[in-house]
């Protein structure tokens, strides 16, 4: 068995393996070659440690991670899993461990760091962390505070797009309006610019399925934007609200919290945690939990604790079954069938396929409940709040037009608050209507449509005013001959832009605003929710609706023409759009020359959906991170790119290769085949897998060493464990699926080994071999190089043999120290386990000292390796 990782011109990765589960763990090899340090950095953030390796300045995420126990349900969701979609995540698992370590990016060194194990559920943990701010349950602390500081009415002023969610594009041309007579789909996804990128190309091949597209760095499978020849998906954000905000009353009777639910007084659960801090004090923290989810905010003064109640946690599901699914799917029905096991985010989905059938559908998790609860934070005590149930999503199936998902207003509106307004939807539906047919090559000149439809809400002001200086009057002159197009090298675009800050500015100058900053002065929240609370920033997103509503009453021409005169008196009045949208990617590499790149063309409201914070910034914090064109007449002729590169080490060729090519709107053609690419490496599994083991033993017979797998040999162990003379090995009390999840966990670990020992095709014993440095009892004793944990168990005897416990340790014996780095053997049995002090001893271990561990204690022992 073995694998093969292709790089094609641009470095993307074209891994090829014979099974798929083979090919999850080749995945989970290259994306740890590939993108190690983000990788890194995603399980930090996951398990709310990232402060502990990258500063201070992450401590408030942790404090997030922590309180909302992103990675405890995540382990939940895992052992929720079915059997196949475990096994498959538990293989891309052990290939991120086992190529871990091979990583060479310098930002390892740099930040004095190194990589750690990733634990089977990590996968899912990463999938939270990355998406839990997507789902906008922010904007519901800013409505609240605006509807206790201004009143309710103001929510109409202050509509907007909920302007830090994930966004996107995504089209679908009929087979009727293509060259070809086969379906197109293209799009691109419009994420917080992330230095790697968020999104890594990646082409997937096994004897079961090809698959390219999109994968999510350390994330297996392809979820959001694949191709798999005869079938095509991609996805929007849905703008779906699925995440509920709580006022929670709690008081404490005795030792124990309690809060009032909607039928009277509950529980609460509470524990403390610790974090660190590098270079600093670590920080205690509570983490509490209602029954409707942790407490995210604490209270202050007169505000109440507030939770949140997510589907994931309520109801311990991941979707990550729909990503093993997706795999295999090779029609719109499958595809569809996929997504029925979604979750979070909640998306809009867009399905085509080589016999010309198309949906889009709504997919995930909505509850249904209360109204109140989509707009507010509400009340955990009344019965109003509570989930009744989940909201279907809806579908269409209209594959005769074409069609057109940015967020908008659609199959989702009523399952959230704030969608995107139509301008980008209704421009990019033009467009695609405007030509009669289309080829792959002329799908990219929708991406890069820079036209913007709500300039003229400032500039028809602009043309009215009358009185103005000579200097004002020809900025006047400019803006008005201006085609609105927001292109890169438009001096025209950076004066609107300018222009459009300066009234930003003045509109946050109203005095009845002002309440409204003090939310952030008077540091109310923890700063990660300052985006969502800043006034500046929510005036800056709904500037188009606070300058038409006739009944907010602002003198809204003064405030151009008084914005229009300081702009007609600043400097560099010449700089191009361009030159001031720079780029300006979220990255963790602490090097200055990697935190602005040269900027684009576009703007929020643009198809070239590029945002700045008007009043702010003008430089670009998200954009267009992937650009994508399916053809479904055939693959080959598809087109994709991703806004940096295939490699997240600074120092490498293919770290920032298309980065260019991204920026100037073009895209890179998608390879298939697997004579035009450079074979970079095969890897026998042989290699990298436990491999087969025998010793015979004079007299008795042949022992071997055979691999354990988790899901199949569980109803084994589960069957020796829970007997009562195994009451030493802890386990007398699991289940059999508990049981298969420690295993699952053992057995992606890179510092554990577990296996059977086999005689006459039989298992006689269970071995569990460890780094005893990774362990608690590692900080117990002196370790030294060479040391081998070992726990053994060895099954019960029908007809006992005399030797025979004899011959299974000499052939783990043999078995461990066959590699020469391996020098003694620890083990660690229960200091009242009378049995196995008496075989240890029997066969030859040496006595140290007794050890405390949380859950025994230990007495250790040594079997040192002979010195011939």
């Amino acid at each position: 068995m073995s694998f093969q990782i292709y790089r094609d011109k641009w470095g993307i990765p074209h891994i090829r393996a014979g099974s798929e589960l083979e090919l999850a763990y080749a995945q989970g090899v290259n994306v740890a070659l590939d993108r190690g340090w983000q990788l890194e950095v995603e399980r930090l953030r996951s398990k709310g440690v990232s402060a502990a390796a990258l500063g201070k300045e992450y401590l408030e995420w942790d404090k997030f991670a922590r309180r909302s126990k992103l990675d405890e349900t995540a382990i939940n969701c895992f052992q929720q899993l079915d059997s196949d979609t475990r096994e498959w995540l538990c293989e891309y698992v052990k290939g991120v461990n086992s190529a871990l370590g091979k990583n060479k990016n310098t930002a390892f060194e740099k930040h004095a760091i190194e990589p750690q194990a990733w634990e089977p559920w990590t996968p899912i943990s990463v999938w939270f962390s990355t998406h839990i701010l997507m789902g906008g349950f922010p904007s519901k602390i800013w409505r609240e505070e605006l509807i206790q500081r201004l009143g309710e009415q103001y929510l109409d002023y202050f509509t907007s797009e909920d302007l830090w969610r994930a966004e996107s594009n995504g089209w679908y041309i009929p087979p009727s309006k293509t060259l070809s007579g086969k379906s197109i789909q293209a799009g691109d996804p419009h994420r917080v610019i992330e230095l790697p990128c968020c999104y890594q190309q990646v082409h997937l091949s096994c004897d079961e399925y090809t698959v390219l597209g999109f994968a999510i760095p350390g994330i297996p499978g392809i979820a959001h934007f694949g191709h798999a020849g005869s079938v095509a998906w991609s996805i929007t954000n849905a703008m779906a609200d699925y995440q509920d905000l709580f006022f929670e009353r709690i008081y404490q009777k005795g030792d124990a919290y309690y809060c009032q639910g909607p039928e009277g007084e509950e529980p609460v659960d509470i524990c403390k945690e610790v974090i660190e801090v590098r270079g600093e004090k670590s920080v205690k923290i509570d983490v509490l939990e209602t029954p409707r989810g942790p407490i995210i905010v604490e209270g202050r003064d007169a505000r109440l604790p507030i939770s949140i109640q997510l589907p994931a946690r309520k109801y311990s599901v991941s979707g990550f079954e729909a990503l093993r699914s997706l795999l295999h799917a090779e029609s719109v029905d499958d595809v569809e069938q996929a997504f029925s096991y979604w979750v979070e985010p909640v998306n809009v989905l867009q399905i085509s396929d080589v016999n010309g059938k198309f949906i889009s559908k709504v997919v995930g998790q909505v509850p249904d409940r209360s109204t109140e609860n989509f707009k507010r934070i509400v009340p955990a005590w009344s019965p109003d709040s509570v989930w009744i149930g989940r909201i279907e999503g809806k579908r269409s199936d209209n594959s005769e037009q074409a069609a057109v998902m940015a967020n908008q207003r659609g199959l989702a509106s009523d399952m959230g608050t704030e969608f995107s307004p139509e301008h980008r939807a209704n421009r990019i539906l033009s467009l695609v209507n405007f030509r009669d047919l289309w080829s792959v090559g002329e799908v990219q000149q929708i991406h890069t449509d820079t036209y913007l439809s709500t300039a003229p809400i400032i500039l028809d002001i602009v043309a009215s005013l009358s009185d103005l200086s000579q200097a004002a009057f020809r900025l006047q002159q400019i803006l008005i001959r201006w085609d609105c197009n927001m292109e890169a090298n438009s001096v025209e675009a950076a004066l609107f832009s300018k222009l459009r800050a300066n009234v930003v500015q003045q509109v946050s100058k109203v005095p009845d605003f002002q309440v409204m900053n003090s939310i952030i002065e008077q540091s109310e929240y923890s700063e990660l929710f300052y985006p969502w609370l800043s006034l500046t920033s929510r005036i800056a997103f709904a500037l188009n609706t606070l300058l038409t509503n006739e009944d907010l009453g602002l003198d809204v021409t003064s405030i151009v023409r008084k914005s229009l005169i300081d702009l007609s008196a600043e400097q560099h009045l010449d700089e191009t759009w361009a030159e001031i949208h720079t780029i300006t990617p979220w990255n963790t590499y602490r090097d200055e020359r990697l935190n602005s790149w040269p900027g684009i063309g576009g703007d929020h409201d643009c198809v070239l959906s590029s945002y700045s914070v008007p009043g702010l910034t003008h430089s670009c914090w998200r954009a267009p991170v992937a650009r994508y064109i399916w053809d479904l007449e055939n693959i080959e002729n598809s087109q994709w790119i991703v806004q940096f590169g295939a490699n997240d080490d600074p120092v490498h060729e293919h770290f920032s290769n298309q980065f260019d090519i991204w920026r100037q709107g073009s895209l890179v053609p998608v390879s298939v085949e697997w004579d035009e690419m450079r074979l970079e490496s095969t890897v026998e599994l042989s290699e990298v897998n436990l491999c087969n083991y025998s010793h015979a033993v004079n007299g008795l017979g042949r022992f071997e060493v055979r691999p354990v797998n988790p899901r199949h040999d569980s109803d084994l162990i589960h069957s020796w464990v829970t007997q009562e003379r195994a009451q030493f090995w802890g386990m007398a009390n699991y289940d059999k699926q508990y049981i298969e999840f420690i295993y699952q966990y053992l057995d992606v670990h890179p510092h554990h080994d577990i296996f059977f020992i086999a005689f006459e095709n039989q298992s006689v014993a269970l071995v569990q071999l460890y780094d005893p440095r990774y362990e608690e009892v590692g900080d117990k004793f002196v370790t030294q190089a060479g040391d081998i944990g070992l726990h053994i168990f060895v099954a019960p005897a029908k007809n006992p043999v005399a030797g025979f416990t004899q011959g299974i340790f000499n052939t783990i014996k043999d078995y461990v120290f066959s590699n020469s780095d391996n020098k003694r053997i620890v083990a660690e049995p229960d200091s009242h386990n009378i049995k196995a002090l008496s075989r240890f001893k029997r066969l030859g271990f040496v006595f140290g000292e007794q050890v405390e561990l949380t859950s025994k204690t230990a007495q250790l022992v040594y079997f040192e390796r002979e010195v011939r």
